[in-house]
């Protein structure tokens, strides 16, 4: 699955569902398995961040957190 996919599904999750996720379920959520896939997870909420930019919305990824501290990463608040 290219990274453009699986920010379109996650696209469609989190619409559904607007509500804080861990990286790991959502991974889960998406079918992603294996060692990386917090990594694949990340790189494609990027670039739901860049869509969403170009779509002058709202960033949706703010949704994805970390289990340890109910927020988005890092990388959410560098990017934005």
């Amino acid at each position: 699955m290219s990274e453009d996919d699986l920010a379109d599904r996650i696209d469609a999750w989190l619409t559904d569902r607007p509500s804080p996720i861990t990286y790991a379920a959502l991974a889960l959520a998406m079918g992603l398995t294996g060692p990386g896939r917090i990594a694949v997870l990340t790189r494609a909420l990027e670039r739901l961040m860049d869509l969403d930019a170009d779509r002058g919305r709202a960033f949706r990824s703010v949704w994805a957190v970390s289990r340890a501290t109910g927020m988005p990463g890092r990388g959410f608040f560098d990017r934005a």
